[in-house]
């Protein structure tokens, strides 16, 4: 199995069915999009999971994504619901396993497998898999490239809160300018 984006297909839909912002994710970029001003660029929107709900709140968003299968899931409207379920609004179900397969701390790549069958009425209909290969960073690395191609005023906030990364975030998110 070659490394490759994983979002097209069965797992474009589940992003779409299942992978949901939370408020506190939205509270985070609401906030950064209102401190750095508008219009905002949701780099990797997916399916809209941020995108949507930050339009249908007023801000000024644009999307943009490699997968059109992603894009092709989004909702035509920010007012659809969001299920939370783990059964599609068809009635199907998306299972979806993933795990590491490949690691490699000199080269900072990781590369992830997944399988994800779609069940319809108790039957697998479906069976994809795929890999992705994820180059990993360190925060000091990402910084470097941000100033190198013109992004000033950027802060490591740690985890959706505003406030300063420690060493112990799961998370991180960098917010960034560009005078423009």
């Amino acid at each position: 199995m070659d490394p490759e984006t994983w979002h097209h297909a069965l797992m474009a839909r589940w992003w779409a069915e299942f992978n949901v912002a939370n408020p506190t994710e939205l509270a985070y970029y609401r906030g950064a999009v209102e401190r750095f001003g508008q219009p905002a660029l949701d780099l990797a929107c997916g399916a809209g999971r941020l995108l949507v709900p930050l339009l249908a709140g007023g801000l000024d968003v644009d999307g943009v994504d490699a997968s059109a299968d992603m894009l092709a899931h989004r909702p035509k409207t920010g007012r659809q619901a969001w299920p939370r379920t783990p059964r599609a609004a068809d009635g199907d179900e998306l299972e979806l396993f993933t795990r590491t397969s490949e690691f490699d701390a000199l080269a900072q790549r990781r590369t992830l497998e997944m399988r994800i069958r779609l069940w319809h009425d108790g039957t697998v209909m479906v069976e994809e898999e795929r890999s992705i290969c994820l180059n990993l960073y360190f925060a000091q690395e990402l910084l470097l490239m941000l100033d190198l191609v013109g992004f000033r005023d950027v802060t490591v906030d740690g985890r959706y809160t505003g406030l300063a990364a420690t060493a112990d975030e799961g998370t991180v998110v960098f917010v960034a300018r560009k005078p423009g």
